[in-house]
């Protein structure tokens, strides 16, 4: 039932809290897990490039907002391949998917085109105004993708989320 399952990922304790629920269904049902990281949009990296000159931007910013978007996405690769290694030794198959864009709708495209069976998530587990300040990946997700969620709010009480 549950063949493909997509867990998107994004270097945080937080996140990979719902690993071990994803492999226990990978396992349950004889499925695959897909570990997605989605790189934010060029518009996001520009602040990791410490430019803060609202003028025009010049070839040198373009090219530190190249380097740095190159990085993130060479970064996502390797934190991709461990933890893929880890699950694999847990006997687990898995496929490894790198996005840029707006990660909400980059997990919900990536879901319909690699045609998973169900999405795995982590969740702060915000709600009212906090959920409007941050937005909320989870809600994003549930909303938009027609899928079936595994959503869990790990307790972090006492631990760093990241």
């Amino acid at each position: 039932m549950f063949n493909k399952i997509l867990v998107p990922l994004d270097e945080s304790r937080l996140a990979e809290a719902v690993l071990p629920y994803a492999v226990e269904l990978a396992t349950s049902f004889r499925g695959r897990i897909l570990i997605l990281h989605v790189v934010p949009p060029t518009s996001q990296v520009v602040g990791l490039t410490g430019a803060t000159d609202l003028g025009p931007i010049v070839t040198t910013d373009l090219n530190a907002i190249s380097a740095t978007l190159e990085a993130e996405l060479q970064k996502a690769e390797s934190y991709l391949k461990t933890v893929g290694a880890k699950l694999e030794g847990q006997g687990v198959q898995v496929e490894r998917k790198v996005r840029q864009g707006p990660v909400g709708p980059a997990i919900v495209q990536c879901a319909r085109e690699e045609k998973v069976d169900i999405i795995a998530l982590s969740t702060h587990g915000r709600s009212g105004l906090g959920r409007l300040v941050f937005g909320s990946i989870a809600d994003h997700v549930l909303r938009r993708s027609g899928l079936p969620i595994l959503l869990i709010k790990p307790d972090t009480k006492g631990e760093g989320e990241g």
